[in-house]
């Protein structure tokens, strides 16, 4: 597992390289353009790209601890200049891979800057190496005194500017960081930082200068994202002396498509450069295999010392259980006759207990049936007490029934009184009319009597 982690570590730093030699490759088609130009539209593409990517992550655009702020500024600033100088490098110099190479002293400068920012002390191979860096970087840059080894001393104050961006880098890992949110903000500020130069020394592109300055964008920041991934997969002191790989890719794309020869102090320049990278790389590997040895029979050996000594306490311990348990044992042969007797003592009085404890299992079994009984008689009481309530209830209702039925019962009384009421008020009606027909009657006799008479006076007249 772990060899192929490595070996996709490899394989992503070789990425990264190549990247990074396409991208001088394509600074240098650009042509004559303004360097803030061609710096914005480097990191421009940069900027939109992982802004995307941070959109998508858990964690998005937070940074762990806002003191961190001037380390991030820092790496901005000095990653800026130095993406300045190694593009003017590139420009000015007559081959790409002169500028790679002066840039790729970075990690030397990083030794020399860790020392102040780390507290991490160089060793004594690792300054030799570091001086046999700035010797081969002495080849390419040929000092002189004029003004054609200013594009060398560019590229080299290039490797130093990345030398202290990357310790940086380093500073913010060791507090927390996260690399994706580094290379965004060094992006970002550099995208700030050279657009009002990019606005106020714009000169008009053709579109094959825009594409190769786009795709010097897009090779920069698959770079990014090659050796990000690089050196989550394996430790940097095992892979790193493989990005010395983009002096390779540079000077191959130099020869095939810009017709660029190094000159032989150049060649010689880089053979130092990176042979002390090897070296550097052979010597880390070396005193971690030592420290890996080391640690290994250091721990081999402390295992065997505390296994010794367990044992050792282990058979301490067995002789002090051995005497403590002769001790427990004399012990007990000396309670075993106490406990006898008092044994034999205790069986009478056990016997005695167990006589009244019979009388008491008997009191308490009559207790219990009592209890049993005086519960029965409460629930019948709570039984009855339900009852006589519900029998109140039926009372009550009954009562009410019974009341309404007595109201029923006196308005017929009443109705019935009306009636007979009304039928003497009929009778007497009726009895006054029997005497009207019986004045009537009287009446009508004493017309007839009348009518009798005179018939009777007629008669006596006419007679």
């Amino acid at each position: 597992m772990q060899r192929t982690r490595k070996s996709l570590g490899i394989l992503c730093i070789l990425g990264a390289a190549l990247s990074f030699a396409a991208m001088n490759l394509f600074v240098n088609l650009a042509g004559d353009l303004p360097l803030f130009q061609k710096v914005f539209f480097r990191n421009s593409l940069t900027v939109v790209i992982v802004f995307f990517v941070l959109l998508f992550q858990k964690e998005k655009f937070r940074v762990r601890d806002k003191r961190n702020f001037l380390w991030f500024f820092l790496r901005s600033l000095f990653g800026f200049v130095g993406i300045l100088l190694n593009f003017y490098a590139i420009d000015h110099l007559s081959s790409i891979s002169d500028a790679s190479i002066l840039n790729k002293l970075s990690p030397f400068f990083a030794i020399l800057f860790s020392a102040f920012l780390l507290k991490e002390r160089p060793t004594i191979p690792e300054l030799i190496f570091v001086l046999l860096a700035f010797g081969g970087a002495m080849c390419v840059v040929n000092p002189r005194f004029d003004l054609q080894v200013l594009p060398a001393l560019s590229g080299f104050l290039s490797g130093a500017c990345a030398g202290f961006a990357y310790t940086c880098v380093r500073v913010l890992a060791v507090k927390g960081e996260r690399g994706i949110m580094t290379v965004f903000l060094f992006a970002l500020f550099s995208t700030a930082l050279s657009l009002p130069f990019f606005i106020a020394f714009y000169e008009p592109m053709s579109p094959t200068q825009l594409l190769w300055l786009l795709l010097a964008g897009a090779a920069a920041t698959a770079g990014q994202f090659f050796i990000t991934a690089a050196y989550r997969m394996a430790p940097a002191k095992k892979i790193a002396v493989f990005d010395y790989a983009q002096v390779l890719f540079a000077a191959l794309l130099g020869y095939f498509v810009l017709a660029q020869t190094p000159t032989l102090l150049s060649l010689i320049g880089y053979a130092v450069i990176i042979g002390a990278a090897f070296g550097r790389w052979g010597h880390e590997m070396r005193l971690a295999a030592k420290e890996g040895k080391a640690g290994g029979k250091e721990k081999t050996e402390s295992e065997k010392e505390k296994a010794h000594r367990e044992k050792e306490e282990a058979g301490r311990e067995e002789q002090a259980t051995v005497g403590e348990k002769e001790e427990t044992v004399r012990e007990e042969q000396a309670t075993v006759g106490e406990k006898e007797e008092a044994g034999r003592k205790n069986g009478k009085a056990t016997g005695e207990k167990t006589e009244t404890e019979r009388g008491k299992g008997k009191a308490g079994r009559g207790e219990e049936a009592t209890i049993g009984e005086k519960e029965e008689t409460v629930r019948e009481k709570e039984t009855v007490r339900g009852k006589t309530e519900i029998s109140r209830e039926k009372e009550t209702a009954v009562g009410e029934k019974t009341e309404t039925e007595r109201g029923k019962v006196k308005a017929v009384h009443e109705k019935e009184e009306t009636v007979r009421g009304e039928e003497a008020t009929i009778g007497g009606k009726t009895e006054i009319s029997r005497e009207k027909e019986t004045a009537a009657g009287g009446k009508t006799k004493a017309e007839c009597g009348k009518e009798e008479a005179l018939r009777e006076k007629t008669t006596n007249k006419s007679g």
